[in-house]
């Protein structure tokens, strides 16, 4: 997977986990971790946090992403999501909203 994906599904974690308008010691240590995983630099942690914006729409970059890195995406999502054991009903929102998406750029 590219930089510039792991960088795309990131914010829109990022975007799952803000959009309650509250972000928990475990969602944020789910973040980090993941971009642990992804072995991002502290200059795509930048990018990450330069780019997330809770009103954009997921399916843009969803549709930027290959299909393995859309597979990657719907997977942390639902781990990003159970983090802190609670899955609020504006995440749960975003997480249909991506789903959507990715079966729209799937075909």
């Amino acid at each position: 997977m590219q930089t510039d994906e792991k960088i795309r599904i990131v914010q829109i974690v990022g975007q799952l986990l803000l959009s309650d308008m509250a972000l928990s010691a475990e969602e944020s240590d789910f973040l980090d971790a993941l971009m642990g995983r992804y072995e991002l630099t502290e200059g795509d942690r930048k990018a990450v946090f330069g780019g997330i914006n809770i009103g954009n729409d997921p399916a843009l970059a969803v549709a930027e992403l290959s299909a393995d890195s859309r597979a990657e995406l719907l997977t942390v999502l639902h781990e990003a999501a159970h983090s802190d054991g609670v899955i609020e009903p504006v995440e749960a929102e975003l997480i249909a909203l991506v789903e959507a998406a990715v079966a729209v750029a799937n075909g």
